[in-house]
C-alpha cells in the first residue's frame, strides 16, 4: 500500500537505492519494525505492550553500572555469554569478509578440524537447550 509513497519520496529526495548506506537502513528499518511486533505478538495484554513501548523509551544509564541490568532475565554469566557470542559472529563476518573461512579450515590438520568441531559441538550442548537455565515454558512458541 505505501510502497508508491515510498517510491516518490525516494525519488523527491534523490535516494541512491544501490548504495550501501541504503541497504543497511532498509536492513534496520526492517529490524525494528518487526521487533516492534514482536512486542503485541508476546506481550500478555495490549496494557502490557503498550507500557513496554512506554518504557523502551526511557533510559537511565545508571542500571548499566548498579546490577540492575542482570535482575531483567539474564544474569552476569550470561550476559557475558551472548556478548561474547555476538563479538564471534561479528569477527567471523569480518574475517568472512577477507579471506575464504571455508578453505582455510579446511586445509588445517585433520586433528585441529576434528577438536574446532567437537568443542563447538561442546559449545552447543552447555549454551544450548541442555543448559542449567532451560525451560520449555520460556521458549517463544510455548504460547501456540
Amino acid at each position: 500500500m505505501l510502497k508508491p509513497h515510498k517510491e516518490r519520496a525516494q525519488e523527491a529526495l534523490r535516494i541512491n537505492k544501490h548504495s550501501f548506506a541504503y541497504r543497511i537502513a532498509q536492513i534496520a528499518i526492517t529490524f525494528l519494525l518487526v521487533n516492534f511486533a514482536w512486542i503485541f505478538f508476546r506481550a500478555d495484554t495490549m496494557e502490557n505492550a503498550f507500557l513496554l513501548i512506554g518504557n523502551m523509551f526511557q533510559f537511565d544509564p545508571v542500571v548499566l553500572w548498579n546490577g540492575a541490568l542482570f535482575q531483567l532475565g539474564l544474569t552476569e554469566p550470561e550476559f557475558i555469554a551472548a556478548i561474547l557470542g555476538v563479538a564471534i559472529v561479528l569477527l567471523v563476518d569480518i574475517l568472512k569478509k577477507r579471506i575464504d573461512l571455508r578453505m582455510a579450515f579446511m586445509r588445517k590438520n585433520v586433528v585441529v578440524r576434528w577438536t574446532a568441531y567437537l568443542a563447538a559441538v561442546l559449545i552447543l550442548v552447555l549454551f544450548g537447550v541442555y543448559g542449567s537455565e532451560y525451560s520449555a515454558q520460556n521458549f517463544i512458541y510455548f504460547q501456540f
